[in-house]
């Protein structure tokens, strides 16, 4: 099922609508500007794919709840809402967003609703991030701790220059982690990355990195620290 531009009467028609789907598996919403709605209510047993988009250009997305225990793959892209909840959703998952919402420094409820959304992701096996989403999880990782991400196997995770400092926070809370692909996005003038300690993974479970970035000086910084903190791995490829 594929939902565009649909003006909707009240939130009670679409959760009606999609609960009411016994065989859904597979479901494509973008909201609009006028389509008249305050909560994105996702209830069902039966999907496996969701994927969530707006035509709004930045302005305030509606809010979203989610129970859909036998979900397999989330897509979100260029979402902003103030709360996204998660009640259920597969156990192995695979999330893939550019854009979580916006978490602000000084908005203590915004991160109380951002850490719930961590939470509530918390359990998926892979994940694709941008460098966007990324930045809120570094404005919320200044004040609270990550949760772990346990089942997370693979990570596919994009860096700009103002969020490189995250990464051995971000890589050290999936214990468990197999495949990582990262890309940084840098300036010219970027000479090194520091790793401020060695996430667990690099040392126990890490079998495969992948490296993409445009800055050649930055390189062999990266590639030292993998050759010394990550022993046991099977791959490093720098692209």
């Amino acid at each position: 099922m594929h939902l565009e531009e649909v003006k909707y009467d009240g939130d009670s028609f679409l959760g009606t609508l999609i609960s009411g789907c016994l065989a859904l598996e597979e479901l494509i919403l973008v909201t609009y500007p006028e389509d008249n709605l305050e909560v994105v209510c996702v209830r069902s047993e039966s999907l496996k794919s969701f994927k969530l988009g707006t035509t709004r250009d930045g302005a305030e997305d509606p809010n979203v709840e989610i129970d859909s225990p036998r979900l397999e793959y989330m897509s979100i892209r260029d979402y902003i809402c103030k709360s996204f909840v998660i009640h259920r959703i597969g156990p192995f998952a695979k999330v893939n967003t550019d854009k979580f919402g916006a978490v602000h420094a000084d908005d203590p409820l915004e991160r109380t609703l951002f850490h719930g959304f961590l939470t509530g992701i918390s359990t998926v096996r892979e994940m694709i991030i941008s460098a966007r989403a990324l930045e809120d999880v570094r404005i919320y990782s200044k004040f609270e701790s990550l949760p772990l991400f346990y089942n997370l196997s693979r990570l596919d995770v994009s860096f700009a220059e103002h969020n490189l400092e995250l990464l051995p926070t971000f890589i050290g809370c999936c214990p468990n982690l197999q495949s990582l692909f990262m890309e940084f996005d840098c300036p010219p003038e970027t000479k090194e990355i520091k790793l401020s300690y060695v996430p667990q993974c690099f040392s126990s479970s890490l079998e495969f990195v992948e490296m993409k970035t445009p800055v050649t000086t930055i390189e062999p910084t990266i590639k030292m620290n993998l050759a010394k903190n990550q022993k046991d791995s099977k791959t490093v490829s720098m692209v």
